[in-house]
């Protein structure tokens, strides 16, 4: 899928750089479960966690585009080895994301909480697909860039929403979570379709035989596309010009003095001046004025 971030100006220029691509930033509290904490870590990590039932272990699952070495040897499942009914699932049109918000706390502006946009392109959208946004919270991401990156994952895999359930012989022990498979049907048209195995449950039968219940979801490798992001609050930061740096905030004009009334007993006139358009946020001045160099600058109010 196309996708656009939220929206930038077209003006602004960016800084082309590199950083690692998964990196835990932030803290964990040692007073949440343990699942808990790792679901957080494997969340920034762009991966998940699955119990082996081979090696009596959980293990982690990196959540990647596979190798052309994997895909060659990807295990096939078909009439031969799939047993009884296949199931398709999709999601319904009004729960299909095509927005995305991360939030996340950002090391540009002290770990307050900033925001990761982006949305799916409106030519890549199904016909009457309504705005649906899918939110995220990353407690160990403290950048745009990695926010990002895990987000856009998020995003375009719920798009690729076509489910697979069946149950297969006991040759699909062999197979674990998160290995991408082929599967061919012909009632649905699958010819060696690819799917990532996402639950594998292993199944006595009342004859003691071994099945398999596998579910999958349809793989596509564009989700794991680089794409380009980018860091807004890095270039930008307030948007405030510095003073003494190479974006000075420009001078106003020369004071001009008009309404001057002078028979009265308390004479006034009135002081103005013109901010240059190009003095971003400022919107006023104030004025300070002295009878002498060597008396200092007293403030002048409006009286």
């Amino acid at each position: 899928n196309q996708f656009t971030p939220w929206p930038y100006s077209t003006s602004t220029t960016f800084t082309s750089t590199n950083q690692v691509r998964y990196e835990i930033n932030g803290v964990v509290s040692t007073g949440a479960t343990v699942k808990n904490n790792l679901d957080k870590v494997t969340l920034a990590s762009g991966a998940w966690t699955t119990y082996d039932y081979v090696s009596g272990q959980w293990k982690l699952i990196t959540n990647r585009a596979a190798t052309e070495g994997e895909l060659a040897s990807a295990f096939v499942f078909n009439d031969d080895n799939i047993i009884g009914d296949v199931g398709i699932t999709a999601t319904n049109l009004e729960d299909l994301y095509n927005e995305l918000e991360v939030e996340f706390a950002s090391r540009n502006i002290r770990d307050q909480n900033d925001y990761y946009r982006a949305e799916i392109a409106s030519e890549e959208r199904n016909d009457l697909e309504p705005n649906n946004t899918l939110n995220l919270r990353l407690d160990l991401v403290n950048n745009a860039i990695h926010a990002g990156r895990i987000g856009l994952i998020e995003l375009k895999q719920s798009r690729v929403d076509l489910i697979i359930t069946f149950r297969a012989d006991y040759s699909a022990l062999q197979c674990q979570a998160g290995d991408v498979v082929k599967i061919t049907n012909s009632v649905y048209g699958f010819d060696n379709k690819l799917f990532r195995i996402t639950k594998l449950r292993e199944v006595e039968e009342e004859n003691g035989s071994i099945t398999v219940e596998v579910s999958a979801l349809q793989y596509d490798p564009d989700v794991y596309a680089d794409e380009n992001l980018y860091d807004y609050a890095a270039v930008t930061g307030s948007g405030i010009p510095v003073f003494g740096g190479s974006a000075q905030l420009p001078a106003p004009s020369a004071p001009v003095i008009s309404n001057v009334v002078t028979a009265t007993v308390t004479p006034r006139f009135s002081l103005s001046t013109t901010i240059d358009p190009t003095s971003g946020p400022v919107d006023q001045i104030n004025w300070w004025y002295s009878s002498s160099s060597s008396t200092g600058f007293i403030y002048l109010t409006n009286e």
